[in-house]
Order: structure tokens, then sequence, then C-alpha cells
């Protein structure tokens, strides 16, 4: 069986929160269609390997988790379709993987990947503590939700298409989506300050429309006293948060969605 070496420019997500972000809000990671296994490297920028550090492997038939060794080494079995592979963190990470090869059948490719973040994630322009409009559900309900959504935003920072990892309900969804499309950012750059497109993670965020009222507060802006409302499930309280997280599991799953028809 013969082997020949492809080098393959990734597909790849560097993805920022939307809320003021920690080097662990950072996610790096790249997508790849082959199957059998998988094995790279995670090091950090200046090259060093980082031991310890999980490695996520998202496919429709669910999550895995790895833990690189001491030389900063991971392996994981793929379980075929498309997988995106991911670490948690502005690094480095590499991969290797074998591919069939459709121009000369029984022949292999070894597929190479490596993805290093942008030298400038995307910034925001627009107030990241801004409140969509409340649908009469949402403010009749008096609910607290939240909405998780993933931008592709393009090398102009204008957001191309959305995916809802996570829906607010409560007939809120339509305008989560339509909000995010009116967001506008400054591009990521590459180290040749080079403006590229880049995945982000953003969040909107409907306190209860009650709570508001009572606290005085401009239903369009998310209020500091929010950071002291405690979250749902947490324990007794007149008032809880929605503190739900993203699920980048469901980055497999969802539908990219086009701008809304004017």
């Amino acid at each position: 069986m013969g082997c020949r070496t492809l080098q393959l420019v990734c597909l790849a997500a560097t993805i920022s929160l939307a809320a003021p972000a920690s080097a662990e809000d950072q996610i790096t990671g790249f997508v790849t269609y082959a199957t059998g296994e998988v094995t790279g490297r995670v090091t950090d920028e200046t090259g060093k390997p980082l031991r310890a550090t999980k490695v996520h492997a998202v496919s429709k038939k669910g999550e895995q988790i790895v833990t690189t060794d001491n030389d900063g080494r991971y392996r994981v079995v793929l379980r075929g379709g498309t997988t995106t592979i991911f670490v948690r963190g502005v690094v480095k990470i590499s991969a290797q993987t074998t591919v069939s090869s459709d121009a000369v059948p029984g022949e292999e490719l070894v597929e190479i990947r490596e993805h290093i973040p942008p030298a400038v994630l995307p910034k925001a322009l627009t107030d990241r503590n801004k409140i969509p409009e409340y649908s009469k559900t949402a403010r009749d309900r008096s609910v607290w939700t939240k909405a998780w959504l993933m931008l592709d935003v393009s090398a102009t920072g204008a957001v191309k298409r959305v995916k809802l990892l996570h829906a607010p309900g409560y007939d809120l969804d339509k305008i989560a989506v339509r909000e995010a499309f009116n967001l506008r950012f400054e591009p990521a750059r590459d180290r040749s300050k080079k403006p590229v497109p880049a995945n982000m993670l953003w969040s909107f965020e409907w306190p209860s429309y009650f709570w508001m009222l009572d606290g005085k507060h401009m239903f369009n802006r998310l209020p500091r006293e929010v950071s002291s409302v405690p979250c749902r499930g947490s324990g007794p309280g007149r008032v809880h948060r929605d503190c739900t997280t993203y699920d980048l599991a469901r980055e497999q799953t969802a539908p990219w969605l086009d701008p809304p028809k004017k």
C-alpha cells in the first residue's frame, strides 16, 4: 500500500467568548473527516509541550476527552464522520492521521494539520452587555433565560452565518438570531496583520422582566447587579439567573443559519 504526505489547510475555528475572556475561555482546534485515529501534540505558543491537557473530540456520535502525556502528545480513536478536535486555551495543536486517497484506490494519504490561533482575535464593536428586545412571552412569564450562538465572522468583521447552540425559548430564538447578524467586529488578524475569518461564541441574556422592573434598571442593558444573582439550581431564592453554558457538541448537529430575508 502506498503512502504520500499531504499538507492541508485545516478548517479551523478560533473561538472567543462574549464575556471578558481569560486564556481558558479561548478554544483552538480544527475539523477532520478522517477515520481510524488521529495523533498529535499540544504546545504553548513558544513550542513548549503541555502535559495533562484535555483534548476534546466531538462528532455526531458524542464527545471524547483524552489527556496529553508528558510530551504534550495525544491520541484519539475517531468514530467516523466529521470530527472537531479542540483544546481550551491559546495553544498550538497539531495532528496527523491517514485518509483514503480518491485519486489512487488503496493508497493512503497522511493528513497533517496544525492550527495556530490568530495573533489578534476578533474584537466586538457592539456593547457586550446589550439586552435584545423581550418577547411578549418572556416579559409576561418573567423568565430569566440565555442564548448561546456560534458566529461565523468574516475577514471584514461581519457575521456571515450563525448556529444556535443553546436556544433561549419563550419566542426569543428568532430575536437572538436576528440580533446576532447585527453584531459587528474588528476582524481577527494573523501574524502578518492580515484580516482573517474566525468563529466566535456569543451569548445574549434576558434577566427576569419584573426583576429588572423592580430594580428600576434599563431594559436594554445588563446591570452590574446581575453578577450577584444566584444561578438556577444553586439553592433557595426568589430570583435565579440562567447560568447555562454553551454545548460545543451542538456545533456538530446545529445547522448554519443564513441572514433573515428582509
